[in-house]
């Protein structure tokens, strides 16, 4: 009979240590799962709020375009209230005058229109907006990034049931809104995502 004062034989220290480390093992692999799950979350949950925000801003400038044409920083020529649908690279996808402009309090005397623009710089999705409607050379001009990942961007414009890829208000020409943008984007971790706004009045 084996004394109660005896120890642990080597085997038996063996199979504990062995029986330890299976079990911190899979410990280690279940916390690992959950913080990579954990990660995965709040990225995916960042990007869920930046789509979501960039279209709350985009639904606002919509809702409340306004057909005022408005010169180039040389002078007349070129002359528009509304243009989109150009190629990513070439300039801005979309420019136009939006009302409602907040000025709070009359900080400065200024108009309620405001001169935005939309494009795709690399993989990021920019709004930018002047400080006057009918700039010169040294008008200042304010960027915000709105969207990353962006590899892809499109926009469409619908008119009597029809969708073009480009639009033109002009002076000398329609001056008219669409009766609806459509923005298309393809966004890494998001997949494409198509998103349409009204037009004002419509």
């Amino acid at each position: 009979m084996k004394s109660m004062s005896a120890g642990f034989t080597l085997v038996e220290m063996l199979v504990a240590l062995l029986a330890f480390s299976l079990l911190a093992a899979a410990a280690s692999a279940l916390i690992g799962a959950s913080l990579r799950g954990q990660s995965a979350l709040t990225v995916a949950s960042n990007e869920i709020r930046d789509l979501q925000l960039a279209r709350s801003i985009m639904k606002g400038d919509f809702a409340q375009i306004t057909l005022r044409p408005v010169r180039g920083v040389y002078g007349g020529h070129g002359q528009f209230a509304f243009v989109g649908g150009k190629p990513v690279g070439q300039g801005p996808l979309l420019a136009f005058v939006r009302g409602g402009w907040d000025n709070p309090m009359g900080a400065e005397p200024r108009s309620s229109l405001q001169y935005v623009e939309y494009e795709v710089d690399k993989d990021t999705l920019i709004r930018r907006v002047r400080a006057r409607l009918d700039p010169t050379s040294d008008t200042p001009v304010s960027s915000m990034a709105l969207l990353k990942g962006v590899e892809e961007l499109s926009v469409s414009f619908l008119s009597g049931g029809v969708w073009s890829d480009q639009w033109r208000s002009q002076r000398e020409g329609n001056m008219v809104l669409p009766d609806a943008v459509a923005v298309d984007a393809e966004i890494v971790g998001l997949g494409r995502v198509r998103q349409v706004f009204l037009a004002p009045g419509r």
